[in-house]
Protein backbone atom coordinates (compact mmCIF):
# COMPACT_ATOMS: atom_id res chain seq x y z
CA UNK A 1 0.00 0.00 0.00
CA UNK A 2 1.37 3.39 -0.54
CA UNK A 3 0.92 6.00 1.79
CA UNK A 4 -1.36 8.70 1.21
CA UNK A 5 1.68 11.24 1.44
CA UNK A 6 2.88 10.19 -1.92
CA UNK A 7 -0.49 10.08 -3.54
CA UNK A 8 -1.00 13.21 -6.01
CA UNK A 9 -4.50 14.38 -6.03
CA UNK A 10 -5.82 14.10 -9.29
CA UNK A 11 -8.01 16.91 -9.54
CA UNK A 12 -4.77 19.43 -9.27
CA UNK A 13 -3.58 17.49 -12.09
CA UNK A 14 -3.29 19.84 -15.59
CA UNK A 15 -4.16 18.64 -18.45
CA UNK A 16 -1.15 18.18 -20.83
CA UNK A 17 0.63 15.73 -23.07
CA UNK A 18 1.60 12.05 -22.42
CA UNK A 19 4.82 11.21 -21.61
CA UNK A 20 4.35 7.61 -22.96
CA UNK A 21 1.41 5.18 -24.19
CA UNK A 22 1.13 1.54 -24.53
CA UNK A 23 -2.05 -0.51 -25.05
CA UNK A 24 -2.42 -0.67 -21.32
CA UNK A 25 -0.96 1.71 -19.71
CA UNK A 26 -0.98 5.77 -20.41
CA UNK A 27 1.44 7.42 -18.43
CA UNK A 28 2.27 11.49 -17.56
CA UNK A 29 5.28 12.61 -16.02
CA UNK A 30 4.72 16.04 -14.69
CA UNK A 31 7.13 18.43 -12.49
CA UNK A 32 7.25 17.82 -8.91
CA UNK A 33 5.37 20.35 -6.07
CA UNK A 34 6.87 18.02 -3.55
CA UNK A 35 10.41 17.31 -2.92
CA UNK A 36 9.20 13.69 -3.20
CA UNK A 37 7.63 11.33 -6.34
CA UNK A 38 3.87 11.45 -5.50
CA UNK A 39 1.64 9.46 -7.54
CA UNK A 40 -1.64 9.12 -9.37
CA UNK A 41 -3.78 6.19 -11.36
CA UNK A 42 -6.72 7.05 -13.01
CA UNK A 43 -9.42 3.75 -14.02
CA UNK A 44 -12.36 5.25 -15.89
CA UNK A 45 -15.27 3.31 -16.72
CA UNK A 46 -14.11 2.61 -19.75
CA UNK A 47 -11.76 0.14 -18.09
CA UNK A 48 -14.92 -1.57 -16.54
CA UNK A 49 -17.85 -0.59 -15.50
CA UNK A 50 -17.69 -2.22 -11.97
CA UNK A 51 -16.14 -0.18 -9.76
CA UNK A 52 -14.77 -3.12 -8.06
CA UNK A 53 -12.60 -4.29 -10.46
CA UNK A 54 -11.35 -0.57 -11.31
CA UNK A 55 -10.21 -0.42 -7.26
CA UNK A 56 -8.44 -3.36 -7.53
CA UNK A 57 -6.51 -2.03 -10.68
CA UNK A 58 -5.95 1.01 -9.14
CA UNK A 59 -4.66 -1.02 -6.12
CA UNK A 60 -2.58 -2.97 -8.30
CA UNK A 61 -0.78 0.55 -9.34
CA UNK A 62 0.06 1.30 -6.34
CA UNK A 63 1.51 -1.59 -4.97
CA UNK A 64 3.79 -1.60 -7.91
CA UNK A 65 4.09 2.07 -6.99
CA UNK A 66 5.29 1.50 -3.66
CA UNK A 67 7.91 -0.77 -4.78
CA UNK A 68 10.02 1.77 -7.07
CA UNK A 69 12.82 3.26 -5.53
CA UNK A 70 11.24 6.84 -6.57
CA UNK A 71 8.87 6.70 -3.66
CA UNK A 72 11.67 6.93 -0.66
CA UNK A 73 12.73 10.52 0.03
CA UNK A 74 16.14 10.39 -0.98
CA UNK A 75 19.47 12.94 0.75
CA UNK A 76 20.17 13.70 -2.88
CA UNK A 77 23.65 16.36 -1.90
CA UNK A 78 24.84 13.54 1.17
CA UNK A 79 24.46 9.90 -1.04
CA UNK A 80 25.71 11.21 -4.26
CA UNK A 81 22.87 9.84 -6.65
CA UNK A 82 20.74 11.92 -8.81
CA UNK A 83 17.37 10.50 -8.92
CA UNK A 84 15.18 12.49 -10.83
CA UNK A 85 11.82 13.08 -8.41
CA UNK A 86 8.24 13.65 -10.45
CA UNK A 87 4.90 13.36 -10.33
CA UNK A 88 3.46 10.65 -12.19
CA UNK A 89 -0.16 9.66 -13.34
CA UNK A 90 -0.80 6.35 -14.72
CA UNK A 91 -3.83 5.85 -16.78
CA UNK A 92 -5.19 1.79 -16.78
CA UNK A 93 -6.30 1.28 -20.37
CA UNK A 94 -9.47 -1.09 -21.37
CA UNK A 95 -6.60 -4.13 -22.03
CA UNK A 96 -5.09 -4.26 -18.77
CA UNK A 97 -8.94 -4.98 -17.27
CA UNK A 98 -8.00 -8.39 -18.76
CA UNK A 99 -4.64 -9.30 -17.30
CA UNK A 100 -3.89 -11.28 -14.16
CA UNK A 101 -2.37 -9.78 -11.36
CA UNK A 102 1.04 -10.70 -12.03
CA UNK A 103 1.12 -9.68 -14.98
CA UNK A 104 -0.46 -6.68 -14.75
CA UNK A 105 2.42 -5.80 -12.38
CA UNK A 106 4.67 -6.93 -14.22
CA UNK A 107 3.97 -5.26 -17.34
CA UNK A 108 2.92 -2.12 -15.70
CA UNK A 109 6.64 -1.78 -13.91
CA UNK A 110 8.21 -2.38 -17.60
CA UNK A 111 6.08 0.64 -18.37
CA UNK A 112 7.10 2.42 -15.48
CA UNK A 113 10.55 1.90 -16.18
CA UNK A 114 10.62 2.41 -19.52
CA UNK A 115 9.34 5.84 -18.86
CA UNK A 116 10.74 6.98 -16.03
CA UNK A 117 14.67 4.99 -16.27
CA UNK A 118 14.15 3.24 -13.42
CA UNK A 119 16.29 -0.22 -13.77
CA UNK A 120 14.26 -2.13 -10.64
CA UNK A 121 13.84 -5.86 -10.64
CA UNK A 122 11.26 -7.60 -11.76
CA UNK A 123 8.31 -8.68 -9.21
CA UNK A 124 8.06 -11.97 -7.54
CA UNK A 125 5.25 -13.95 -8.75
CA UNK A 126 2.97 -15.16 -5.85
CA UNK A 127 1.73 -18.66 -6.02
Amino acid sequence: MLAKKFRLPLQSVPRGPLTLRTPLFAVRVLPPRKPYARWGVVAGTAVDKRATARNRLRRLAFEVCGTLSLTQPRDVKSRGDHVAIRDVVIIIQRPAAALTSDQFRNELRQTLDATLGTKNQPLATSH
